[in-house]
Parts: C-alpha cells; sequence; structure tokens
C-alpha cells in the first residue's frame, strides 16, 4: 500500500469520526499544513534510530531543556 493511499484512508476514517460525533478535531487542526514526503521519510528514518525508546520521550528529547 502506498503512502497516499494509507493517508486518504487515515483522512476518510477521521472525517467519519468526526461526523459520527466521535472525535471532536482541535481548533485550527486544518491550520496545521501536512508534512512533506521528504519531511515524513525523514521523521520516520529519526524514528527508526529510536528502537524501544517512547515516542513521548523520543518527543521530550526533541525539545531539549525548557
Amino acid at each position: 500500500m502506498t503512502e497516499s493511499i494509507t493517508a486518504d484512508k487515515s483522512e476518510a476514517a477521521l472525517r467519519n469520526l468526526v461526523a459520527e460525533g466521535v472525535l471532536t478535531l482541535p481548533i485550527g487542526h486544518s491550520d496545521i499544513p501536512k508534512p512533506s514526503e521528504a519531511e515524513q521519510r525523514a521523521l520516520a528514518e529519526r524514528l527508526g534510530n529510536a528502537p524501544g525508546k517512547p515516542l513521548s520521550q523520543i518527543i521530550l528529547d526533541e525539545r531539549g531543556e525548557w
């Protein structure tokens, strides 16, 4: 399955959840630009280099000290 088909299915699932009232998207959700395919690949590479590490820890590491 290609990335665009997967993204299309994800968007359709979100639309269905919102339409059924199961999910409410945050204000400004549609204002967030979608990452390019190159950005998605770079992110996947970074996440793939941290096996076994929780996503929350990866995000905290990326942010650095507050």
